[in-house]
């Protein structure tokens, strides 16, 4: 399949690192570790700049005024720059809010107790920071990386543990009266975040090796497009990515680490088209930078990156940062109307079939 280059509407280059990228309704929001955040809105205009101080995570709500952000131990939530309510949460390293209002929160006991297994603490918080509903499990790892992402209602979270060599696990928590329960979802070992349907009834993942459609509740694996068949040419320097994003009409975006977007028909899992972002062309780090200091693992995929989606248009929006380079936030709405501008899929290559139109009724943005 040829590769197409999709041009870029707009661009924005940041003075500090984005190491934290998130979509909220009115954009998205880029943040660095040392704290200093920039709001942007779809077509990256600045909206707003704070500084945070130094943080471990950050989330903007979608009615853009309530912050939540973790600093030594602490999570804040409030207008940065006005009021906000502090609480003490020893161990908190990351936090997700709903659409509507409610704020995930992880936080993970370090210590060799209990057999060197640590535990882990999901809250869920309301706006004044008060404590709705808490439960603690224990990492099935230990000392795993815990991070929640959103499934597909208000009442539920993917949380995802992930240590390295060992693999990962996705747990599905949901509200049960007071309480919360989960499930281990069925993913392989090694394994990105599931990201699921707007309906709830089928996820998807990405593993090294493959792109997989799981059917839920029942498990059953209905479908995977190996990364073979996106790159069959075993010389060339170029593996499946780790960021999976949803798009409307049962589509994903599956990158690669050599800055390659393939879209994926989910019904068929089947590549659907493969594109690169004008100023982006797909190719290897040595292709572009040298080597500085003797490293040559200067990141050049979309790692970082974040999608909305409108009635009548997708954004994604990438974040790509070198050794060599300014830190840089690059979005762009997607152009071909194909399987990203609604109601007109047919003005797209035709390959790529019709459906339905995408009725955006569940949330004000795209989780991702």
């Amino acid at each position: 399949m040829a590769l197409r280059e999709v041009p870029v509407s707009a661009s924005r280059t940041l003075d500090h690192r984005a190491y934290h990228v998130h979509p909220w309704s009115g954009g998205f929001l880029a943040a660095s570790a040392k704290g200093q955040a920039t709001v942007l809105s779809p077509t990256l205009e600045i909206v707003q700049r704070v500084d945070l101080g130094r943080i471990s995570a950050v989330a903007l709500a979608n009615d853009g005024v309530t912050w939540a952000w973790i600093s030594a131990d602490v999570l804040r939530i409030g207008d940065p720059q006005g009021k906000n309510v502090a609480a003490a949460v020893p161990g908190a390293d990351s936090c997700r809010w709903t659409s509507d209002g409610e704020l995930w929160v992880t936080a993970v006991e370090r210590g060799e107790t209990a057999g060197f297994t640590h535990n882990v603490t999901i809250d869920v918080r309301d706006r004044e920071n008060h404590v709705l509903r808490t439960v603690t499990v224990t990492d099935p790892f230990w000392g795993s990386a815990v991070a929640p992402y959103e499934s597909y209602d208000n009442d539920s979270m993917v949380v995802w543990f992930a240590t390295g060599q060992d693999g990962q696990q996705s747990w599905l928590f949901r509200k049960e009266n007071t309480s919360l329960v989960h499930q281990v979802l069925p993913c392989s070992q090694d394994h990105t975040p599931p990201v699921f349907g707007p309906e709830g009834d089928w996820f998807v993942y990405a593993q090294e090796s493959a792109l997989v459609r799981v059917e839920w509740p029942s498990g059953q694996e209905s479908g995977r497009l190996e990364w073979a068949k996106v790159q069959p040419d075993e010389e060339t320097d170029d593996g499946a990515g780790n960021d999976v994003q949803l798009l409307p009409d049962g589509y994903a975006s599956w990158n690669s680490s050599n800055g390659l977007i393939v879209i994926v028909d989910l019904d068929t899992m089947e590549i659907a088209d493969e594109i690169s972002l004008a100023g982006h062309p797909v190719g290897t780090v040595e292709d572009f930078y040298p080597t500085p200091h003797g490293r040559n693992d200067t990141p050049y995929s979309f790692s970082a990156s974040a999608c909305r989606v409108t009635t009548d248009h997708c954004w994604l929006c990438t974040a790509t940062t070198s050794w060599l380079s300014r830190p840089l936030a690059t979005g762009h709405r997607i152009a071909d109307p194909a399987w990203a501008v609604f109601p007109n899929p047919q003005a797209g290559p035709a390959n790529l079939k019709p459906r339905k139109p995408f009725h955006q009724s569940r949330w004000p943005d795209w989780p991702c």
